[in-house]
């Protein structure tokens, strides 16, 4: 799967604030497919080793209290 980073870094940036909404949603706002939203969960999920839920009540995915994880998007001199 190719990873576009600005995504990666937007949906992970979301996760963090627990400000998802659910799949549509998300899909919606970041202007994607909700089966794009699925597979960069699950590159999360699978290839990054995070763990992440989805709250029915707030309705928004988040990671759990004992997920550690640093993703650096960034480009350093």
């Amino acid at each position: 799967m190719q990873i576009n980073l600005q995504l990666l870094q937007s949906i992970d940036n979301l996760i963090r604030l627990k400000a998802t909404g659910n799949a549509y949603e998300l899909a919606k706002r970041l202007e994607i497919s909700r089966r794009t939203v699925f597979r960069y969960l699950e590159y999360l999920r699978e290839d990054c080793q995070l763990v992440i839920n989805y709250c029915k009540i707030r309705e928004t995915y988040y990671y759990s209290s004992g997920a550690k994880h640093v993703i650096y998007l960034g480009l350093r001199k």
